[in-house]
């Protein structure tokens, strides 16, 4: 008994320095995100290029000095927030594919994005994007989303991922419609035209795999 409590005293203390040390590292990239921010409005450029910080958590506090941002690229980090970009007029592509970003609502009503793409997320409320007036562009594959009917709401989408996707709902009739429309190019979608509602088992699975990753396990 008193090995088993050692050897478990051990693995905390083990995880709890790993944890500082992804802490610190996101903290570092941090950092260089803000000089990055800097160095776009000092250049008078509007594009903003995350992906090589990995460990990247939220978006640098000084998102909104750059007065004509057009483009913010983070895929393949950590991100998990999107604030800093409420109420962004210039916003026109939005990639953060393959992070854990789960929550939409700073995006709610920008005017000019027309490309968000949000491919392997934790997203599951996809509403806010229905409040897109420009969004012609919309990855969603291999993410279970909760419905697919904000997605018909998007008037001006020309594309849409599903790729390896299903809702909640199943949203067969949903993903039926989108089918119908003619200028709507469609990629994937088998798990919506089979209206596959998945059952307790996945969400557990995807649960403890997100606790994995949280732990950087």
């Amino acid at each position: 008994m008193r090995k088993t409590v050692l050897a478990l005293i051990i693995a905390l203390i083990a995880l709890a320095a790993w944890q500082y040390k992804l802490q610190k590292t996101a903290n570092q990239q941090l950092l260089i995100a803000e000089q990055r921010v800097k160095d776009v409005v000092s250049a008078g450029t509007n594009d903003l290029d995350f992906k090589d910080l990995t460990e990247l958590r939220k978006l640098p506090a000084n998102i909104p000095d750059i007065p004509n941002l057009k483009s913010l690229n983070a895929r393949g980090t950590n991100l998990s927030d999107l604030t800093g970009l409420e109420g962004n007029a210039t916003l026109e592509r939005l990639d953060v594919n393959m992070t854990r970003v789960s929550d939409l609502s700073p995006l709610n009503g920008l005017p000019n994005l027309k490309l968000v793409y949000l491919h392997d997320t934790w997203v599951s409320d996809v509403s806010p994007l229905a409040t897109l007036p420009s969004l012609e562009r919309l990855d969603i594959g291999n993410t279970q989303i909760e419905t697919l009917v904000p997605v018909l709401q998007i008037e001006n989408l020309n594309w849409l991922n599903l790729h390896n996707s299903h809702a909640l709902d199943g949203s067969g009739e949903q993903f039926a419609i989108l089918q119908e429309r003619p200028f709507l190019q469609l990629s994937g979608g088998s798990g919506f035209r089979q209206n596959y509602q998945p059952g307790w088992q996945y969400n557990m699975m995807q649960h403890l795999s997100r606790l994995r990753e949280k732990l950087g396990l």
